[in-house]
C-alpha cells in the first residue's frame, strides 16, 4: 500500500528512503484488543516495522486506514 501510494504520487523508488506510513484499524472481533496501529519506514530497499501497537481504545474513523507520516522531498 505504501509503495502504491508513492507511485500514485509519481515519486520514483530512488526517493523513497525515509518515507514513513501508518496503518490504523479497529479489530472486528476484539477478543484481546480493540485496535491495531502499524508504522513502517523505508530504509534502503526494505520496509521496516517501526511500531506495532495493540490497544483497548478504538481508532477514530478519520484516523483509520493508511496515512503518510513523512514523504521525503
Amino acid at each position: 500500500m505504501a509503495e502504491r501510494y508513492l507511485r500514485d504520487h509519481n515519486l520514483p523508488p530512488e526517493t523513497w528512503n525515509g518515507a514513513r506510513f501508518a496503518w490504523r484499524e479497529n479489530v472486528a472481533d476484539p477478543k484481546y484488543w480493540t485496535s491495531v496501529i502499524l508504522e513502517v519506514e523505508r530504509r534502503g530497499n526494505d520496509w521496516v516495522v517501526t511500531r506495532l501497537d495493540r490497544s483497548n481504545d478504538s481508532v477514530a474513523e478519520h484516523e483509520a486506514g493508511l496515512h503518510a507520516l513523512h514523504i521525503p522531498q
